[in-house]
Order: structure tokens, then C-alpha cells, then sequence
């Protein structure tokens, strides 16, 4: 069985797309897959872990000839089933449809779905991410109830993060991590009021405190670890995989709808999550997890939510305040303390 996946998106989308890749290994070992993704792909997976080949793909870089290039290299390729799966992108279906594949799947969003040879129904309702590729996967016999990500961490990158754990006396899962950056800043909550909460965690709870550095390339991190003084300790910078090995080994991870939130499901984490998008569509999905979001969720606000610009998402997430927050971590502090 020959398999391609066409997966554009931001680091959080594409550590989600091991929740389609896992099964697929799992069921078929033998299928060769084939992955058309921007170069985030490659540092999120392990050469060939889930996957035997990478085609370079990427929105932000491509000109038309590009695409061509793309259609070419896979007609020539002869696939069985192109998966598209980023939903409501008419240039990837686009793409998918011109394939010369056997099977073409994709969302029924775009004008170009139509030319798809099989679209998943979404139903009335707005699908979580997660949700919508397992529907994808019944399309090659797998049915799952309950999707299943991962983030790998190699031995170096345990041993990188149990060094910092015990340099600074934290012990695992006794600790929060704030993870305060995402893919983009309006999907940001506002550093002093990160600054706040974590002021109050450290005088009421008297929990150890992570601030995620990143890559340590600026000093944002830093700053906002000074900021909040006592129990507030900044990170060692980290790759992606360190960074999920720390998430990994903290109590609570808070973080924005990010890819620290899919980071935190992969490594069955506590994730309290900050979001402008309704958690239905793009939320926590942890058993003790819990997404903040200001609005009711229901088709208008929900819709609202989706289609909001920069602006109104940064509106959207100031309405939610750190009090908010902070009783929601004491709800679930009994996980981390003795």
C-alpha cells in the first residue's frame, strides 16, 4: 500500500498527525508513506520513524511552480491513497485532486474537495482536529474510538532534562511548567499576565515553577522568571523533544493552544490551556485537562471564535484573567503535591 499525506500547519499540527500515522504503522507496517510537509515536519519526527519518505512542501515558500513540481512528483509517484489533510486549504486539495491517485480524501470544505474521489463529513457540528483524522483512518479500515499521539524523546534528551530537574532540586511531576509562547502572538496570552499567575501559584501554593526559554535565543523567558521572584525557575533552552521530555516530567503544563497543549496529551500531562478557539474545535484533550475559554461555547460565539482576525483573538484571550486560571490549577494541585 502506498500512502501520502499532504499536512501543512504550525508544530502543534503536525505533533497531532502522529495521532493518524501511529495506526496506520500499526495495522499496515509494511505501507510505504510518503509525507508532503514544510521542514517542521522533520523536527518533530525521527528520520523514518512513522514514515519512508519526505517530500519538501511548504505555503510559506512555494510559488506556482512549486505546486506543479508537486502534482508531477506525485502522478509519477502512482499512490493507492492521498490524504489531505489540512482541513479547508483549497490549494492542498487542490493538490490532491490533480495527483492521479486512486484515492483522493479530504475535508468537505473547499471548492476543490469536490473533485476529491472520497470527503469526510464534518456533520453539523465544528470537529476537533484530532477527531477528524480518525474519521480519515476509517477510510482505509480503522476504526479507533479515542485518538493517540506521541512526541519522542531520545536517551540524550532524558538525560538533558533529569540533569536540570536535579540540579534545581524539582522533583518529577512535583511541578508546573508555563510554557507562555505559540505560533504566532495572537494566540499569545499577555506576559505580565502570566507574570500574575504565576505570582499567585508561588505565594498560595508554594509550587515549584518552570518557565519554558525555548531555544534560549531572547530573554523573554527570563524576564518573565524574575518577574514573578520566588519559586520561579527558567528553563535550560531546549529542542523540540527536550522541551517534550520536560513537559513530560511536569505536574501541570499551562500553556496557550499551542504545541505545548498537544505536547502535553502526547505525554499524558495535565495541560490548563489558554485559548481563543472553542475546545471542541481545538482544545485539550486529556481526561483531567482543562481548556479556558471566555465564551459559551455554541455555533455563533464558536463560529466567531474560528474566523476572528489577530486582533479580535487577542481580545478574546484578555478576557480571560489569571484568577481565572489559578482556580483551575489549585482544582487540580492535588495531582502534584504530597
Amino acid at each position: 500500500m502506498k500512502i501520502a499525506i499532504i499536512k501543512q500547519g504550525a508544530l502543534g499540527d503536525l505533533i497531532a498527525l502522529s495521532t493518524f500515522l501511529i495506526p496506520i504503522k500499526k495495522k499496515y507496517p509494511q505501507a510505504e508513506i510518503t509525507i508532503l510537509a514544510s521542514n517542521y515536519f522533520l523536527k518533530v519526527y525521527p528520520e523514518k520513524l512513522l514514515y519512508t519518505h519526505f517530500h519538501y512542501f511548504d505555503k510559506h515558500t512555494f510559488k506556482w511552480y512549486d505546486y506543479l513540481k508537486s502534482i508531477l512528483f506525485l502522478r509519477t509517484q502512482k499512490y493507492d491513497y492521498i490524504f489531505q489533510l489540512r482541513y479547508g486549504s483549497e490549494i492542498d486539495d487542490f493538490i490532491a485532486a490533480c495527483s492521479g491517485a486512486k484515492n483522493t480524501i479530504g475535508f468537505r470544505k473547499s471548492f476543490f474537495s469536490f473533485f476529491l474521489s472520497k470527503k469526510i463529513k464534518m456533520g453539523t457540528t465544528i470537529k476537533h482536529e484530532y477527531l477528524r483524522m480518525l474519521d480519515a483512518l476509517k477510510i482505509i479500515n480503522i476504526d479507533i474510538e479515542k485518538p493517540k499521539t506521541d512526541i519522542y524523546s531520545s536517551e540524550s534528551d532524558k538525560i538533558y532534562i533529569q540533569n536540570f530537574l536535579e540540579k534545581n532540586n524539582l522533583k518529577n511531576k512535583q511541578f508546573i511548567l508555563i510554557a507562555p509562547k505559540a505560533s504566532a502572538e495572537s494566540k499569545e496570552w499577555l506576559p505580565e499576565q502570566f507574570v500574575e499567575l504565576g505570582k499567585l501559584i508561588s505565594q498560595n501554593l508554594n509550587i515549584k515553577i518552570v518557565i519554558d526559554n525555548g531555544l534560549g535565543k531572547d530573554d523573554f523567558g527570563k524576564n518573565m522568571a524574575l518577574a514573578i521572584g520566588e519559586n520561579a525557575i527558567l528553563s535550560p533552552p531546549t529542542t523540540i523533544h527536550q522541551f517534550g521530555e520536560l513537559i513530560r516530567q511536569s505536574g501541570i503544563c499551562v500553556c496557550n493552544n499551542s504545541a505545548a497543549m498537544n505536547m502535553a496529551y502526547a505525554t499524558n500531562t495535565i495541560a490548563i490551556v489558554i485559548s481563543s478557539l472553542p475546545p471542541s474545535y481545538w482544545g485539550a484533550l486529556g481526561e483531567n485537562d482543562t481548556t479556558l475559554y471566555p465564551f459559551e461555547s455554541n455555533k455563533i460565539n464558536d463560529l466567531y471564535a474560528i474566523s476572528a482576525n489577530d486582533i479580535q483573538r487577542r481580545e478574546i484571550l484578555n478576557k480571560i484573567k489569571p484568577t481565572d486560571v489559578f482556580e483551575e490549577i489549585k482544582l487540580k494541585s492535588y495531582h502534584i503535591i504530597n
